[in-house]
């Protein structure tokens, strides 16, 4: 038996308590292997959903907490409970709304760090009302599921979004811990900063996400020429010029990801190593499409193919579940929905996001995987939503500006955002009920790379040496795991009856 990670070792931060080696037994054809893994951790699945801070998502959730159980009680106006006589009012607003705050880098981010909410554009269905702000809330009533994942698993109440663009850059982060800009990057020294668009579209804020069949397109050969914003990481941005209106370039980039590294460590069959569900190849949330190399596998790869379309996971839950699956559960798996159950407003359509979340949950829950697997949830940006605590620490009174992040390139204008929802579902939790903040964990912020972190931590993998790097920021979510315990039983999480699970098509 060897290391899975060919003598690297994990990163020397990350120490999960109690943790003992696992064994690893990867089959292909007639071949048999068996590797040493440092956790009892094999399965790690992250599922990204859209568009929310954590005050817009939860804050219903604190003002229950705050009122009790009974869910019908009115405790006064949903304010941040945090500092409830500093913080404005929040106005309800359903998953489903029909606007859609800007939220690109270098228009809604910029009124936002400075403090200016409201002034950013909203980009409406219909006319817009004077309820649509990016001031709001979700119900109660709609984020029940949220509200059993975070009292029976975790929450982590001081996790940053990695970067401050909508979903395109977004997305790279959580692969590669960067969106280009750093050396070896195609790009260096820019970034991609927007999501990509057509040649010739007017660049009005809105984000050409997941619309099956769109003509915008995350591949690096898209049809019709594309092109992204960027930010030059080299220069400091000013606060008058917060972003670098620098070349537009195609929206395929070129550096390592945790996706080859996994590969590199495990080793055939390939379709075990990682496994990245999407909605279509034509979204800007199709992560690996963005990077040349894997690119070119799915474009010329057999089947089945690391990269797959597979609307809401519907053929991922019917393998898990599968006697003899059409694929292999494998030990890295990147999940993204179909729109209307992402959470994303004005493109959601509907309230199903927590639901399907649910339902997706409970199949990992339920299955032979559970006690070897480690789920994380998390929004992928904060879609212009308003959230209390800012992305950097202010400075002093009146608007805040950004920072540099603490991860070597001091010049990078392109990190951290704003605070965003994070759970974590796992048999080897800290506590049920677990709250990771400041004061349990130590890290008054962490940016979402802090989950490459862990899966470097839990497979033995090098750092991407881009956010993830082991320096003044996180631990990998160390402290919301306790791996010397015995495994806690799954609670399935309850749905309403009036919910059907997914057909394996998204609605247009």
């Amino acid at each position: 038996m060897r290391s899975a990670a060919g003598g690297y070792g994990a990163p020397p931060q990350i120490v999960f308590r109690g943790a003992r080696p696992s064994r690893l037994v990867r089959i292909e054809g007639r071949s048999r292997r068996v590797l040493m893994l440092p956790t009892p951790v094999q399965h790690v699945v992250v599922i990204i959903m859209e568009n929310r801070t954590v005050d817009d998502l939860l804050s219903g959730y604190y003002e229950w907490r705050a009122c009790g159980t009974n869910h019908s009680t009115k405790c006064g106006s949903a304010l941040n409970l945090y500092d409830p006589l500093a913080e404005p009012t929040l106005q309800p607003n359903s998953l489903s709304a029909h606007f859609d705050p800007d939220h690109a880098h270098g228009t809604g981010w910029w009124h936002e760090s400075q403090g200016a909410w409201g002034d950013e554009p909203l980009h409406c269905k219909r006319k817009c009302k004077p309820t649509d702000t990016p001031l709001s809330y979700v119900p109660t009533s709609e984020t029940e599921v949220y509200r059993q994942i975070i009292e029976h698993w975790e929450f982590a109440s001081n996790v940053l979004q990695a970067n401050q663009g909508p979903s395109f850059a977004a997305h790279q982060y959580f692969i590669a811990g960067q969106s280009g800009g750093l050396a070896g990057a195609k790009s260096a020294p820019f970034a991609e900063a927007e999501n990509p668009r057509r040649n010739g579209d007017d660049d009005d804020g809105i984000d050409p996400e997941a619309v099956p069949g769109s003509q915008k397109s995350s591949g690096c050969v898209p049809r019709g020429g594309y092109n992204v914003k960027t930010v030059n990481m080299a220069i400091p941005a000013p606060s008058e010029q917060p972003w670098d209106n620098g070349p537009s370039i195609y929206p395929c980039e070129e550096y390592n990801t945790i996706l080859d590294e996994i590969e590199s460590a495990l080793g055939k069959p390939v379709s075990a190593d990682w496994q990245y569900i999407a909605q279509a190849t034509r979204s800007a949330w199709a992560a690996p499409l963005g990077v040349e190399h894997l690119f070119k596998k799915f474009k010329h790869g057999g089947k089945p193919r690391p990269f797959t379309v597979d609307p809401d996971a519907v053929n991922f839950v019917n393998d898990i579940a599968a006697k003899n699956p059409s694929r292999p559960f494998a030990a890295l798996t990147y999940i993204t929905p179909c729109t209307h159950s992402s959470d994303h407003p004005r493109i959601s359509g509907n309230d199903d996001g927590p639901e399907w979340l649910g339902w997706l949950v409970n199949a990992i829950g339920e299955s032979k995987y559970w006690r070897s697997t480690a789920i994380f949830v998390v929004w992928d940006d904060w879609g212009g939503f308003y959230d209390h605590v800012p992305p950097v620490p202010p400075s002093g009174p009146g608007p805040y500006r950004p920072v540099p992040n603490p991860y070597n390139n001091v010049a990078d204008p392109n990190e951290w955002g704003f605070r965003v929802p994070l759970m974590v579902i796992s048999p080897y939790v800290t506590a049920r009920g677990y709250i990771s903040n400041q004061k349990t964990s130590g890290f008054q912020y962490r940016s979402q790379s802090a989950i490459l972190q862990f899966v470097e931590g839990v497979f033995g993998l090098p750092s991407l040496r881009g956010d993830d790097i082991q320096q003044n920021q996180a631990d990998g979510f160390a402290d919301m795991f306790d791996m010397g315990e015995a495994p806690l039983s799954y609670v399935k999480l309850r749905l309403p009856p009036s919910w059907h699970p997914p057909h394996g098509r998204c609605p247009t």
